[in-house]
């Protein structure tokens, strides 16, 4: 049975929306924003620094942040 491609965002895109997202929300710390997001703060600070890269999309809804995924195709050489 053929495995299924794990989609991961990459770290540029994720620290971004996360950053922005903390910025926006005002919190006062990350352990605050990781209460409101439900996670811990050690996941939160994985995923800030690039160490976790791949969180659910029930977890980037909980962040307010959606997923997108842009296949590209190319011609064969």
């Amino acid at each position: 049975m053929p495995r299924k491609p794990v989609e991961s965002m990459t770290t540029s895109s994720l620290n971004a929306a996360l950053s922005f997202v903390i910025d926006q929300k005002e919190f006062t710390d990350h352990s605050e924003a990781a209460q409101k997001f439900g996670i811990g703060k050690a996941y939160l600070s994985r995923l800030m620094s690039g160490e976790k890269d791949n969180p659910s999309d029930e977890v980037l809804k909980r962040m307010g942040i959606k997923r997108e995924v842009v296949v590209t195709y190319t011609a064969k050489a």
